[in-house]
């Protein structure tokens, strides 16, 4: 049995710019090249860039973490693409989470614990990505609702008068949300407790067909 601590993959392609974190025992590391190339070239790279930070091989990788999304289309295949052929090269235990958790992950600072939130993103053509989280009171993220995407009516009727936040700034409503930026695949480990089991990896596009 090897001695070495368990290692864990999380890759963040849902956005824009390519993320990614390997967490070995309790160091985190994280790429130091740049990830602004094209996704599939930058995230290979960002990879065996962490790797070799750790000192470690792919095989010595035991579990991976992917954002589902909502997010960008091509994004989101390319990182399940590459976590499913690794996979299929080095068998891994792999766990799932949505982009809606990464954004509710940076909340904490703006808004008070035990009151429910919204994270909201535009999903384009009137549409808007929303998810509902709370914080108990010893800190500790609650999903209340999984992401959906809706018509700006139904979305103003769920955040209500509360409080809500996204990764960029939005005009939903006067006031606006509270921008907690981009989020990044690090993030990930501060909300263990929402990672879950999708043995599919199936990309979370929830936009209806046109």
């Amino acid at each position: 049995m090897s001695d070495k601590p368990n290692a864990t993959l999380v890759l963040e392609t849902a956005f824009p710019s390519v993320s990614m974190a390997l967490r070995l025992g309790t160091t985190v590391f994280e790429p130091r090249i740049s990830t602004d190339a094209a996704r599939a070239a930058a995230l290979h790279a960002a990879i065996a860039d962490c790797l070799d930070q750790a000192e470690i091989t792919a095989r010595d990788v035991t579990e991976a973490w992917i954002d589902l999304g909502p997010g960008s289309y091509t994004g989101l295949r390319v990182g399940i693409a590459a976590l499913r052929t690794w996979s299929f090269v080095h068998p891994l235990h792999t766990k799932a989470l949505y982009s809606t958790d990464l954004v509710a992950a940076r909340a904490e600072a703006y808004v008070a614990r035990g009151v429910p939130f919204s994270v909201v993103a535009d999903a384009r053509r009137g549409q808007w990505f929303h998810a509902r989280y709370t914080f108990d009171v010893d800190g500790v993220l609650t999903r209340l609702d999984e992401p959906s995407c809706l018509q700006v009516e139904e979305v103003l009727q769920r955040i209500g008068e509360g409080p809500f936040v996204s990764a960029e700034a939005v005009g939903i409503r006067d006031g606006g949300a509270e921008v907690v930026g981009v989020p990044l695949a690090r993030d990930a480990f501060a909300i263990e407790e929402l990672v879950f089991e999708d043995r599919e990896l199936a990309p979370r596009y929830l936009m209806p067909a046109l």
